[in-house]
């Protein structure tokens, strides 16, 4: 019976979070925009200011009784922390997306948007993540972009921003001030 109810429940997750499905739920909270599977990472995004948003939720939905109700919940918070971020800090994501395409010029970078009671802007490439911008609290009225700050993801990472990352109003961590040698 279990094997029976976990197949049931993978194909569950399967069908909810396929591209087209992804895609109708994200029109129905950004009609003004229209989905595109990022050809390299199969992420579900979107331009904004010709700066590739993604979203990518889908991990851990078997732990949940209701999964559509959780990616609906998801979608919503996902939703919601894109649109305070354009709101509050569009100018800072977009010239570090700038930044980071420039830095991998080989590469496709997005920005993931995420974050729990912060708004977080993960950056990345076909190769994983490169680092995560952290902005304000989204039950927080802001006015400016004190206090944000760009965290490198990896050490490998640390030698290609450390001399290039130089933007105002920014606050720069390298890998290694954060998480050691490790």
């Amino acid at each position: 019976m279990f094997q029976k109810n976990q197949t049931n429940k993978d194909n569950v997750i399967k069908e909810l979070t396929s591209f087209s499905s992804l895609s109708k739920r994200y029109s129905n909270h950004l009609p003004e925009y229209n989905f595109i599977q990022l050809p390299k990472t199969k992420k579900i995004s979107f331009f904004h200011d010709n700066v590739p948003y993604t979203f990518c939720h889908t991990n851990n939905l078997f732990i949940h009784e209701n999964i559509e109700e959780e990616l609906e919940r998801r979608t919503i918070h996902s939703v919601k922390h894109f649109k305070l971020g354009i709101k509050r800090h569009h100018s800072i994501i977009k010239k570090i997306y700038e930044l980071c395409s420039g830095l991998y010029p080989y590469e496709d970078v997005w920005v993931m948007v995420g974050g729990g009671l912060q708004i977080q802007m993960f950056y990345g490439t076909s190769r994983g993540y490169v680092g995560t911008l952290y902005l304000s609290l989204d039950n927080k009225e802001v006015s400016d972009n004190d206090n944000c700050t760009f965290v490198v993801n990896g050490k490998e990472n640390d030698k290609i921003f450390i001399n290039n990352f130089f933007i105002e109003g920014v606050n720069f961590r390298s890998h290694k001030s954060v998480f050691g040698d490790n």
